[in-house]
């Protein structure tokens, strides 16, 4: 195995899943961001979708693994939690960036966005939960990962 397939197996099954949708997340997460919500009718259902899937991979990735875990819908829900907790940073420090060469008009329109995030975070745990669940009662029906 190389270096680098070490560093990734090196990190817990939620957080590879996090990695495996957060450059494509962080993308629509800006689109999302930048637009004040705007574009909230395209982006807020692929943004559910993304939470989904990745509480759902986290929870295969820990069943993959053969460990016995009866909570995966946790692993999700701390799928999603990372998730939008890494495009939140990012996109908080482009608004920041991109606020000092337009004099702060950026920062002022994000400004919206960063009042409901704790709405937005509160959101992506249950859906990455739901994920998780969803998986979960897959993964018992059929008895396999």
């Amino acid at each position: 195995e190389s270096w680098l397939g070490k560093l990734y197996h090196s990190f817990s099954p939620a957080s590879r899943a996090v990695i495996w949708f957060a450059l494509p997340f962080t993308l629509l997460d800006a689109l999302h961001y930048y637009t004040a919500g705007a574009a909230l009718i395209f982006s807020l259902p692929l943004l559910m979708l993304i939470y989904f899937l990745c509480g759902s991979l986290a929870a295969r990735l820990e069943c993959v693994e053969g460990v016995q875990s009866k909570d995966l819908p946790r692993i999700g829900q701390n799928a999603a939690v990372r998730l939008w907790l890494i495009s939140t940073v990012i996109n908080t420090l482009l608004a920041f960036v991109l606020g000092l060469t337009s004099l702060g008009i950026t920062i002022v329109s994000s400004m919206f966005y960063l009042c409901i995030a704790p709405i937005h975070l509160a959101g992506s745990a249950l859906i990455g939960r739901l994920g998780g669940w969803i998986y979960q009662k897959l993964y018992q029906r059929t008895g396999s990962c």
